[in-house]
């Protein structure tokens, strides 16, 4: 196994179709792998002091039915888990938020991957993506997996955008980890910085062409580069460099080709992106129907 992560699996389970999704990827990564799974649900039971005044005894019969509830689902579900996939799976019931409360569980239990469905469709997915899919990005340390389609086997097409920051290379490692029977496409997007400013400049087409070209030879040198460091054979792989701005570039390359997994970087390198979750990042996660392996610097360093 090539993670330094040995922990387990750790899957948020809300009982809903897109977390049934998750789980089932998540024991078939787990079987493959040799690993255990935690199987976690948060109550989400946060009220404000004046709601506990107003409600009164009665909340303490809604907690006791509420946790009772979810438990008999979770031991139904590891059950059937143990029986069906021989993976051994500890059931695990938090108090608080959804985000919050998993991303506490899988750093305590120092878990090599966090596994989600994805929730929400267009417009309302695009501006919050799936919300707690997104937020558990945001807050986990460990890679986090967000499932968007039903499991049909293992992984057999994965893409690897690389834009050659600290977790390019870590990306390419994570995907042969989790995927390692399928098909991997390297993909570097090289943009021009600027073309608009140029543009406006008067610069000439043909000139920014020539940037593009140079640009394109660039990354090609530095994506076998990558592929060497990753301990990629020649030939093991696709190797793919277009020119263009980067979330538009990967989002068409995964929607014409057959992939199944993107495996992408928590951070990138342009100077605007947000603090806890590049902009490219946000981008495929919201606009990519397959499942995305989100990748954060401090794995891949």
């Amino acid at each position: 196994m090539d993670s330094s992560r040995t922990g387990p699996i750790v899957v948020a389970t809300d009982f809903s179709d897109q977390a049934s999704m998750a789980i089932e990827r998540a024991l078939l990564l787990a079987r493959a792998e040799g690993r255990t799974v935690a199987l976690v649900h948060a109550l989400g039971l946060d009220v404000p002091a004046y709601w506990m005044g107003v409600i009164g005894e009665q909340w303490t019969h809604v907690e006791r039915a509420s946790e009772d509830h979810a438990r008999r689902q979770l031991e139904a579900l590891a059950e059937r888990a143990c029986s069906e996939h021989g993976v051994h799976v500890d059931i695990r019931i938090e108090r608080g938020f959804a985000s919050a409360s998993i991303a506490s569980v899988a750093s305590a239990l120092s878990a090599s991957l966090v596994v989600a469905g994805a929730h929400g469709a267009g417009l309302v997915h695009r501006m919050l993506m799936g919300s707690t899919s997104s937020r558990l990005v945001r807050k986990c340390n460990c890679p986090v997996l967000v499932v968007k389609r039903r499991p049909d086997g293992h992984y057999r097409h994965a893409l690897v955008p690389i834009d050659f920051s600290a977790a390019s290379v870590g990306c390419i490692r994570m995907a042969h980890e989790h995927a390692p029977s399928a098909g991997l496409t390297l993909l570097h997007a090289a943009a021009v910085p600027f073309v608009i400013q140029m543009r406006e400049a008067g610069i000439s087409e043909d000139l920014i062409g020539t940037y593009e070209v140079a640009g394109r030879e660039q990354g090609r040198t530095r994506l076998r580069e990558a592929a060497r460091s990753a301990g990629l054979a020649p030939g093991s792989h696709a190797e793919v460099v277009v020119s263009g701005d980067p979330s538009q570039s990967i989002c068409t390359h995964a929607a014409s080709g057959p992939f199944d997994i993107i495996v992408i970087g928590k951070h990138g390198l342009h100077i605007t992106e947000q603090l806890l979750l590049g902009s490219v990042t946000k981008h495929v996660l919201a606009e990519t129907d397959c499942d995305v392996l989100v990748v954060p610097s401090r794995e891949a360093a």
